[in-house]
């Protein structure tokens, strides 16, 4: 009896999405220095079976500040800069 193992070496992965979703990722992947979407997914893919990664979900918040916020944030850098200077 002669029993073969067959071991593929490339599995293709089709991931349901919705399309307006997939076009904004595949700029931002773009933007990040990937190639394409599909090159983020395999580099994602690749670090999680190595074990080189730990995934999280952090959002981005903006917060912006007012003139007046900003002039004293400009004072406190000012006096902290001299205070460096002086030793």
């Amino acid at each position: 009896m002669i029993i073969i193992f067959y071991e593929p070496k490339k599995f293709n992965l089709q991931i349901p999405i919705n399309v307006e979703t997939k076009q904004k990722a595949s700029e931002e992947a773009k933007k990040q220095a990937f190639k394409s979407l599909q090159d983020v997914i395999r580099f994602l893919i690749t670090k999680l079976a190595n074990k080189q990664i730990n995934i999280g979900i952090v959002e981005e918040k903006l917060e912006y500040i007012t003139e007046k916020e900003e002039k004293i944030l400009d004072k406190i850098n000012t006096t902290i800069l001299k205070d460096l200077k002086k030793g």
